[in-house]
């Protein structure tokens, strides 16, 4: 009897130990695959805190799996159109007449605000390409940028219809029209742009998009 009792019992720690080892390699292989992710943070600034349109999010190489607002920016000046970021400056457009911004992001938990021109003016699109800032809405626009504090406006022609979209590839700006379709600059002179083409396709053209062969 007393053998029988202690068989039992060796089989009673003998499963306890081997719960115990289960749950020992489980976490340890749970924290291995949790150290072999990385966890890179979304870094993100709020434009305008009041407006959904109105974020800037600044992402690191690696993907994120969430994000932390560090900063903020709000001029009060309207939506957010478009954003575009080169360096250590944020390049800003405002439906509402809210005009363009030039906003320094070298501190990324205060941005300040460096330039802020055509205040009455709304713009919807902007792009960028060296020196130069391309801004459209019922006219099209070029800015020499070199100096954030002094702008200066090379060109603009218009009014057209409304963009709705603007990319540069290359030698070539292409703007979208909500009623007009699309149109081609060439930029080779990056300081005067001169349209070489445009496709009507009879109704609204919300964005485009150009794939070079």
């Amino acid at each position: 009897m007393i053998k029988s009792y202690i068989r039992k019992n060796q089989k009673i720690v003998f499963l306890s130990i081997g719960i115990i080892v289960i749950f020992a390699l489980s976490a340890f292989y749970q924290n291995t695959q949790d150290n072999l992710v990385p966890k890179s943070k979304t870094k993100e600034i709020t434009v305008n805190s009041e407006n959904p349109f109105g974020s800037l999010p600044l992402l690191p190489n690696a993907p994120g799996y969430f994000s932390e607002k560090i900063g903020q920016f709000d001029r009060n000046v309207g939506e957010t159109k478009d954003v575009v970021v080169d360096g250590v400056y944020a390049y800003l457009v405002h439906e509402n007449n809210g005009g363009f911004l030039i906003v320094d992001i070298t501190d990324t938990e205060e941005p300040i605000l460096v330039n802020h021109l055509y205040e009455s003016t709304a713009i919807t699109e902007i792009a960028k390409d060296g020196d130069y800032v391309y801004l459209a809405n019922n006219i099209l626009m070029v800015l020499d940028v070199s100096n954030v504090f002094n702008p200066i406006e090379v060109f603009s022609a218009g009014p057209t219809s409304s963009a709705s979209s603007m990319v540069i590839v290359n030698n070539y700006l292409y703007i979208s029209y909500y009623n007009n379709g699309f149109k081609i600059f060439d930029i080779t002179d990056r300081a005067y742009p001169s349209e070489v083409g445009s496709f009507d396709n009879g109704g609204d053209a919300n964005s485009v998009t150009v794939e070079e062969n």
